[in-house]
Order: C-alpha cells, then structure tokens, then sequence
C-alpha cells in the first residue's frame, strides 16, 4: 500500500508539471509577431506528435510516435511523412538528399522506402525550425533557411545590429515567446556563450560548420515561485518535443542547466549519439536531457 501510494504521489507530480506546460500559453495567446506565430505553430506540431515532454529536472515523461515507426500522429499521418513535410516545405528535397536527386522509381512502395530510410539517417531538427520560420511568413533576407542550425544562427550574427534577429547570451538574456535557444553539441569541447562569441567572431563569414540544436520558446510562466520556460524542437528523441526549463530570477535560463567547462555534453538530437556520452547506469545522476551547453538566444527584433 505504501508503494502504491508512492507511485500515485509521483504520477500526479509527473501530471500536474505535463498540464502546466500545456496549459494558458500554448498555442492560445494571439501572436503579436512572425516569431510568436512561429512558437505557436510549434505547439501544433506537438500536439500532432502526442505532446512528448521532458520536465525541468531533465527526464522524459512522456514519448510521443517516432520518425521511423508505423505509430501515426495524431492526426492519422505517418510520423516520417510529417517530416517529409518539413523538409519539402523548408530548406528543399534536395537538401535531405544532400545534392543528389529525390527517387524517382515506377513503383512508389520503393521511392516511399528509400525516402524513408532517408529521414531516418538524416538530423531534421534545423529543417523542422526554417518549416517553423517560413511558415511564419519570414523572408529569406530575414532568416536564412538551412537544416543546420549554426548557418542561421551564422547568418542573424553578420547582420546585426540592423538584421532580424540578434544572438545574445541565454543565462543573461530574459527569454521571450518565439526566441530561438539553442546549444552546441560538440563533445570534445564546451563553449559556454562566451566561447560561442569568440567562436562567433572567427568563423561566422567562413565554410567552419558547428553540430548544434535550437528549440522555439513557446511559453514563459513566471510567479513568486515559480520560473520556468517551455520550448519545442524537432528531432529530440526522434520526435518534436518539448522541454521544460527552469528560469532564474530575472528570467533567463537558470545556470542549472548549464554544462561545467571541463565536461562534454551528452544528449543530442536523438539519445546516443554524442561523441562522449557521460550519461549511464553507474553514473545516472548525469542524465539531464536539459544539462546541455546552451550559448545563444535568437531573438526577433520586431
């Protein structure tokens, strides 16, 4: 009896940060800008994907349909061909199929196949937000589309300070509804914001390519209490997930979640992938889905 108070005392805890999440912001506020109209059709493609949910301490809660199984969205649609619809309504075929031609085969059990296969060997989170972004009427001069995210987070920083968008620091910066955040997902290496500047400075009129990931900041809810930032992204655990994170007191993402410089970061777009993986079962206390090395906030100056 005891244990099964504890389990129900657990899941209502699971529930109740789950219901806050998709509670008055999503999807619901009017949106005052293209960037708030982005974050909220990020909160559609969610609720498409069955909510997946990864709360404030790090840990997924709920696993939604992934890109590569028979489980369809919410809306009776393959999971892999809602990708395909990312892909075809963002950066282009031709980008998914790096250069070369999309198949076109008599039979289309085959092109279906070989497209699939396709998807699932190839990252999607940076297409799912130049979908977000062009879906929200940005124009090219004003966010470049690419499925890497460093080449339009490159992009919005050769810009500045008349461009679009400004890259400023995520542990400093306040976050906002329909803010970029985003994080580098080099193993071998730490960059915090500032060595993400310096970075920055060196490279970002040159071919130098850096593995990140970015989410769209789709609610902020701040109280006494009470801090915390919800965002979504494509490809996180295979799926478009989102993430809550905690704020601190003037509101920018908490130091929390911030990698030490001496560590590598973990957990890329899909669980595993990372060059050193510090998350297993003898050391359990370092798989946080959040502890990443957050170094850029995008945001549209509207």
């Amino acid at each position: 009896m005891r244990m099964a108070r504890g389990w129900l005392g657990l899941t209502l805890l699971v529930w109740s940060g789950w219901a806050q999440a998709q509670g008055a912001f999503c999807a619901t506020q009017t949106p005052q800008n293209q960037a708030q109209y982005a974050a909220q059709l990020a909160c559609q493609e969610h609720q498409l994907w069955r909510e997946p949910f990864i709360n404030a301490q790090g840990q997924l809660l709920k696993i939604g349909p992934m890109e590569a199984e028979r489980d369809r969205l919410s809306d009776g649609t393959p999971a892999w061909r809602r990708v395909l619809h990312y892909w075809h309504n963002s950066v282009g075929l031709n980008d998914l199929f790096r250069g070369q031609q999309p198949p076109d085969y008599p039979e289309s059990v085959l092109n279906d196949a070989v497209t699939r296969a396709q998807i699932v060997d190839t990252p999607w989170s940076g297409a799912f937000i130049s979908y977000l972004m062009r879906t929200a009427g940005f124009a090219e001069d004003e966010f470049h589309l690419a499925d890497g995210h460093i080449r339009y987070i490159k992009a919005a920083y050769v810009t500045q300070p008349d461009g679009a968008f400004r890259v400023l620091n995520p542990l400093t910066t306040p976050l906002r509804v329909g803010d970029l955040l985003c994080y580098v997902r080099e193993g071998r290496r730490v960059f915090g914001a500032a060595g993400f500047e310096q970075w920055l400075a060196e490279h970002a009129t040159d071919e130098q390519s850096l593995k990140m990931h970015c989410d769209i900041v789709v609610g902020v809810r701040t109280s006494r209490d009470h801090h915390r930032a919800y965002a979504v992204g494509g490809n996180v655990v295979q799926a478009v997930t989102m993430r809550e994170l905690t704020l601190n007191a003037r509101g920018a993402l908490s130091a929390s979640h911030a990698l030490p410089a001496r560590a590598g970061s973990w957990l890329v777009d899909a669980l595993g992938e990372d060059d050193t993986p510090s998350c297993a079962l003898n050391t359990l206390n370092q798989c946080d889905m959040n502890r990443q090395d957050w170094v850029a906030v995008l945001r549209y100056q509207s």
